[in-house]
């Protein structure tokens, strides 16, 4: 449901005197505005935990087309294997690199989901955050993301 839609709906709630339905859609105007501009937050903000971070990933990922939906699970499961294995926060240097990290998205991924031991994930992991870091734009990440790892 649209924006427009719920405000209709809230606006015609409130002049039936149904305070309760109204509330109740004020909280899914917000939950939509959220999650429309999800994206566009994680570009400026930076997160105050990995919660908050999957969270915004996850709301991002919604209305989003096939291929942008499987970029940002990807990314997603990322995340929580740094949050899961107490990678610091600010090692990631966002709001700086998200796009990078989007750019990525699949090349980290294979790596978090390689069954490999957690140490050699983390020794995969780590320097390849790194280098993302060091990339001056996106088209270098995607470059970087898109050329084979040696030995896989």
């Amino acid at each position: 449901m649209t924006i427009d839609e719920l405000i209709r709906q809230q606006r015609t709630a409130l002049q039936a005197g149904k305070c309760e339905e109204a509330l109740s859609l004020l909280d899914s105007i917000v939950e939509e505005i959220e999650r429309t501009n999800a994206w566009a937050w994680l570009q400026k903000h930076q997160p105050e935990s990995y919660d908050q971070l999957i969270r915004k990933v996850e709301q991002a990922r919604v209305g989003l087309a096939p291929s942008g939906r499987s970029e940002l699970a990807q990314l997603e499961r990322v995340f929580i294997w740094c949050r899961d294995h107490s990678i610091e926060l600010a090692a990631l240097d966002l709001p700086k690199q998200v796009s990078k990290y989007r750019e990525s998205a699949g090349r980290l991924d294979a790596i978090v989901s390689s069954g490999a031991e957690e140490a050699q994930i983390g020794q995969e992991l780590l320097p390849a955050i790194e280098v993302i870091k060091s990339h001056r734009t996106r088209a270098d990440t995607r470059k970087w993301a898109r050329t084979p790892r040696s030995g896989h």
